[in-house]
């Protein structure tokens, strides 16, 4: 099943360095902070064109997003 399709390939060639795959998981997240276990990407690319088994051999995980408000009071 077809996802998505990315301008370029995204890829995740280190898990010290901001990656572009990385990104793709961080951003999903709609939210100012996003933490997310670099090791837990499991592939060093994907795309442009993204298929559902691609994005599930990438995070093979039945992980959810925790969404925590912050007041700072």
């Amino acid at each position: 099943m077809l996802l998505c399709q990315t301008a370029q390939e995204l890829t995740h060639p280190s898990r010290i360095i901001e990656t572009s795959l990385g990104n793709l998981f961080a951003e999903n997240a709609a939210c100012d902070v996003a933490l997310i276990g670099s090791g837990s990407i499991r592939q060093k690319q994907i795309g442009p064109v993204v298929m559902l088994r691609d994005l599930r051999q990438t995070f093979p995980y039945d992980d959810m997003y925790r969404r925590v408000t912050v007041t700072g009071e």
